[in-house]
């Protein structure tokens, strides 16, 4: 079991990792979080804006972490009427422009977690970009809004 202490000095260091990240980095994490989990529920999403600051467009491809099975970017369409969330290979972020992961829209699935996320923690996800680089960012989890939370219950997940 975690301890105030112990989880405290956790998101400090976190917090000390995912800033010099940044500063290594032409692109910016801005305004990210995961959704809390309902009981019984084994999968969520995270919602963040990337930043690119550089001349050269970036390629996201791949996020990691430890608390999910597996992660997926993902993306939402209608398809036949109907709203589905998409696998999504990648994420492109033009060169000196931004790319949103929100709820409705391309964002973040961490599936398989086997413990339930609440309000008041922090999710540790590692950003994959093309080019090699990783870049490490904590999130913290918070409570979906109630349209955004029905709007994401009415998805189909095609994969």
């Amino acid at each position: 079991m975690k301890t105030p202490l112990r989880n405290a000095l956790m998101a400090a260091a976190l917090a000390v990792a995912a800033s010099a990240s940044y500063a290594d980095s032409s692109v910016l994490v801005k305004g990210g979080w995961a959704r809390e989990m309902p009981p019984g529920t084994v999968n969520t999403a995270a919602y963040f804006s990337l930043l690119n600051h550089s001349a050269k467009a970036r390629v996201l491809i791949g996020v990691s972490s430890d608390i999910a099975e597996h992660t997926a970017l993902h993306t939402t369409k209608e398809v036949d009427g109907v709203m589905r969330m998409q696998p999504v290979e990648q994420i492109l972020i033009p060169s000196h422009g931004m790319a949103s992961l929100a709820p409705g829209g391309d964002h973040l699935m961490l599936l398989g977690l086997d413990d339930r996320l609440v309000v008041g923690e922090d999710v540790e996800l590692t950003l994959e970009f093309e080019n090699g680089d990783v870049q490490r960012i904590s999130l913290p989890v918070k409570r979906g809004s109630a349209a955004s939370s029905a709007s994401d219950s009415a998805h189909k997940h095609n994969d």
